[in-house]
């Protein structure tokens, strides 16, 4: 489940530029797009550390 985090991560990196939905992420690595906007959402608050975690539970910001 990490390696999808990191691949969504990557093709919003790669379309930072043009913009990209959370949908066509979602279908380009074939999860649902409420998955990418968890995922986004944890590397927006705490970034690749917290992206990364394993726990489903574990979500709060590394201070």
């Amino acid at each position: 489940m990490i390696a999808k985090r990191v691949h969504a991560l990557l093709v919003f990196k790669e379309n930072e530029l043009n913009g990209i939905s959370k949908r066509e992420v979602a279908q380009a690595i074939g999860v649902n797009h409420n998955s990418i906007q968890s995922w986004r959402d944890l590397y927006i608050n705490g970034g690749i550390e917290l992206l990364t975690r394993h726990s489903k539970k574990d979500t709060s910001p590394v201070l």
